[in-house]
């Protein structure tokens, strides 16, 4: 029964790659409807490559299971005292075809002071009610904007101070309570976290110990659950290979195993960038790594990354704008993409299991 139901979800998607041809995805040929943020958010570290979005961010707004596509863009009174900024989606459909929405929902406004004080935005779910919030990390303290079921709430603070990274800030779930948790990385490489209760932050507690070796990667820094265990691990990639402290213990005994542990037995990094997503469903996050020649990939087996397989050398490998790898296509396996800065286009390559599909505009 598995198979019939399986095979009749893929049949129209693989018949769609399959009858395509160069020219039918092909971005220059259609009039796209540009959707790009006019701030971008980048964690990424001063002189490293990308982990992460930039620009656009890619996540569940409506609780389907696939990531929808989010901006946060100059409102139409434009910057000034009373210039606002907007946040917007375009939800992901997939009838009669796989694309975001062309109808472009705001689902809030920044006050200008708001946006000139906010160092990071993101949009995670932070009180396990599957759909994505807006999380503001300002100068003086953490905003969040809970989302009603597709809406965004009003503005709570979540912390009465500032919390950030001096080198960088993540949210990710460190505690398999699926609640995304606030994650600083600060000089020397000590990682500080600030727990989400489904209703604030609580106090911050340090995840790394004073003598330990640094959580930093000279070629990407990442939390993602590699593991398995439903938390998210501290990942670094360096010159020598991708590094991994998973998250153990409960409570306040909870921190980032020590000493850390090489997932690769050899250097695997490119000049594009390095991501962390679940390609499988298998619920572990698998390593990408994108550049000039293609796409490639390591499965994670829960406490290492597999033999390097390639999944795309053909075509485009980056957004100049975003790039990004969330399931928009299937429910729980990443699809790769792209946003481009000339024309705004929202570039996708579904995941066919084994290799990225075709180029395709999901924007038009």
């Amino acid at each position: 029964m598995r198979s019939i139901l399986l095979a009749s979800l893929l049949t129209p998607l693989l018949a769609s790659q399959a009858g395509a041809t160069p020219a039918d995805n092909d971005c220059s040929l259609y009039t796209p409807d540009p959707y790009y943020g006019s701030l971008n958010w980048s964690q990424v570290h001063p002189g490293s490559h990308s982990i992460g979005q930039d620009g656009i961010q890619f996540a569940d707004i409506n609780g389907d299971g696939r990531a929808d596509a989010i901006a946060v863009a100059t409102d139409v009174n434009g910057w000034g005292m009373n210039g606002n900024m907007r946040i917007t989606v375009r939800l992901a459909v997939t009838y009669p075809e796989v694309k975001f929405s062309d109808t472009t929902t705001v689902l809030d406004l920044l006050s200008s002071w708001e946006a000139f004080s906010m160092r990071r935005i993101f949009f995670v779910d932070v009180n396990n009610d599957t759909f994505a919030d807006a999380v503001s990390i300002l100068d003086s303290q953490v905003v969040v904007r809970l989302n009603t079921g597709g809406a965004l709430g009003a503005p709570t603070a979540w912390t009465s101070d500032p919390f950030s990274g001096s080198w960088e800030t993540f949210m990710a779930d460190v505690d398999n309570d699926h609640q995304a948790d606030l994650i600083a990385v600060s000089s020397g490489g000590g990682v500080t976290v600030r727990r989400s209760n489904g209703a604030g932050f609580d106090p911050a507690r340090p995840w790394t110990g004073r003598r330990q070796s640094a959580v930093y990667g000279t070629h990407g820094t990442a939390f993602a659950d590699v593991t398995g265990d439903g938390r998210a691990d501290a990942i670094a990639v360096r010159d020598d290979g991708i590094w991994v402290r998973p998250a153990i213990g409960t409570g306040d005994s909870a921190s980032f195993a020590y000493p850390e542990v090489r997932w690769t037995n050899t250097a695997w990094w490119d000049t594009y960038g390095m991501y962390f997503a679940d390609l499988t469903g298998d619920g572990k996050a698998d390593a990408i790594m994108t550049g000039p020649s293609g796409v490639q990939m390591r499965l994670s087996t829960g406490s290492a990354f597999s033999v390097a397989q390639t999944w795309l050398t053909v075509g485009v490998f980056r957004g100049d704008v975003t790039t990004a790898f969330a399931p928009v296509s299937t429910l729980g396996r990443a699809d790769m993409l792209m946003v481009m800065f000339a024309n705004g286009a929202i570039k996708g390559r579904p995941n066919l299991w084994s290799y990225f599909g075709l180029e395709l505009c999901w924007d038009v």
